[in-house]
């Protein structure tokens, strides 16, 4: 009974949602309504064709009735996905899709054009060139002048730069990266802050299933000397190449990098197996944090080498360069932490008793209180910490009252440790009277008040924010008139 009340369900539900998801037009111009001119498809029809056709871009344009009650974003999507806009390794889709009753139009982009085609530049295009001619009645103009626009902008100098920069950004010969991923490397993993100058590396990426270090080293050499071409002002140059079968990898560097990288520049991922964060994405093929994981590790590398080459001194003495992980994994560093817990611990402690039990030789008490501490400060520094800064509080309260100071440490000489901190206990710290301390009734303070302000800080990370598209639509822009 329950699989037949199932079965009803996902058949009425799919009913619902077929009601609202039109035929896959069969031009890349459909007006269901009627308010373009022959002309005015006829044209779009042809240049469209002749942009997937020139660039693989396909790209509809779509005029219907109404939204059918439905909300304008996730319709227009629900329609990018039925209808499969664009190729699928390349998620090169774009639906321009308006409706006239309920006055709303929406853009959407693939993942593989978002870098040509921004959310801003189609906004801007459709504040200027689309949302005014509809205002007028006017949607020949407003859909051509739109849908122009776009055109020009895959076609343009812009666009041009962008593939340029994409196809070395990201060599993919095999196919290998799904435009999401390249997408990623190209907007997310391509910068890097390096240094004790805080300087920029560009990263660029090389994948293809098989060969060796060296063949992968050889592979790379035209890319490389393009990219050397193509950027010749970008100081500091990096990239990474990758076999996803035989799982070896490849690094080309600017010159001036290359003597503060002491891990090999080819050869197998095996020599990086005690990265674990590394070995388990090699494992799941994540190629996206493949890469990251070799940028890091080389990064690293080049952080800590610079450093040393700047300043060595500082470096042998233990003090941290620019980077936290090496405050952790830094021999020196370590080396320097241990000898201040000894000294700390061990040989401070030590140091005390010794002049302590020498001074108060006579004054079993105090040498028992010594032993004690030395053993706290050994086993429970922290304890042995708070009470030397009680004794040391209570002492500097002392010293604040007038009087004999000399006769103060003859009293305190007498009296011995033990006696001082039986005193110090007494009240609020005692008062001299005569040779002994003595604790006096009543003590008063002046009050003094302080005010403390809270400060919030903030920080925003600013990278690549992706909107959708593809098999998956979202990405581009909506607005009604």
């Amino acid at each position: 009974m329950k699989q037949l009340f199932l079965f009803l369900f996902l058949f009425i539900s799919s009913l619902g949602y077929s009601k609202f998801v039109p035929e896959v037009p069969t031009a890349h111009c459909t007006d269901r309504v009627g308010v373009l001119q022959k002309t005015t498809i006829d044209s779009l029809n042809s240049k469209l064709q002749q942009l997937q056709q020139e660039t693989g871009t396909h790209f509809l344009v779509y005029v219907d009735d109404s939204l059918y009650g439905e909300n304008l974003e996730e319709y227009v999507n629900k329609l990018f996905n039925s209808w499969e806009l664009g190729e699928k390794d390349k998620n090169n889709g774009i639906l321009f899709a308006l409706f006239i009753k309920d006055r709303a139009f929406r853009v959407a982009v693939g993942y593989g054009l978002e870098g040509m085609l921004p959310d801003l530049k189609i906004n801007n295009f459709q504040n200027e060139l689309l949302i005014p001619n509809l205002k007028v009645g006017n949607y020949d103009a407003g859909i051509f002048g739109l849908t122009l626009a776009i055109i020009d902008q895959l076609n343009g100098a812009e666009a041009k730069a962008y593939k340029t920069a994409i196809r070395l950004q990201v060599s993919d010969p095999n196919a290998i990266l799904d435009e999401k991923i390249k997408n990623e490397l190209f907007y997310q993993e391509n910068e890097t802050r390096f240094g004790v100058d805080y300087e920029t590396i560009y990263n660029f990426y090389h994948i293809q299933r098989s060969g060796s270090g060296e063949d992968l080293n050889a592979q790379i050499e035209n890319q490389w000397n393009e990219i050397q071409n193509t950027y010749p002002t970008k100081k500091y140059k990096i990239l990474y190449a990758y076999s996803t079968i035989d799982k070896c990898y490849a690094i080309r560097m600017s010159p001036e990098l290359i003597p503060w990288v002491k891990t090999p520049l080819f050869g197998s991922t095996q020599i990086f197996k005690k990265d674990s964060y590394l070995q388990i994405n090699i494992t799941d093929s994540s190629y996206r944090y493949i890469f990251a994981g070799i940028n890091y590790i080389i990064y690293g590398d080049l952080q800590k080498n610079q450093y040393i080459d700047y300043h060595p001194i500082l470096y042998y003495l233990g003090l941290p360069f620019l980077d936290d992980y090496y405050m952790f994994h830094s021999s020196a560093i370590t080396i320097s932490l241990w000898i201040l817990f000894i000294y700390s611990s061990l040989i401070l402690p030590l140091t005390n008793l010794f002049v302590l039990i020498f001074l108060y030789k006579e004054d079993k008490a105090s040498r028992k209180a010594f032993i004690g501490w030395t053993i706290l400060n050994v086993f429970a520094p922290l304890i042995g910490m708070l009470l030397q800064i009680r004794i040391l509080y209570k002492l500097i309260k002392i010293l604040k009252k007038r009087g004999d100071y000399l006769k103060y440490l003859s009293e305190a000489r007498r009296l011995g440790i033990m006696g001082h901190i039986k005193e110090f206990n007494k009240g609020g710290g005692g008062s001299y009277s005569g040779s002994t301390y003595s604790s006096s009734g009543s003590s008063s303070y002046k009050s003094s008040s302080y005010s403390s302000s809270s400060s919030s800080s903030s920080s925003s990370y600013s990278g690549y924010s992706g909107g959708g598209g593809g098999r998956t639509g979202g990405g581009g822009s909506s607005g009604r008139w």
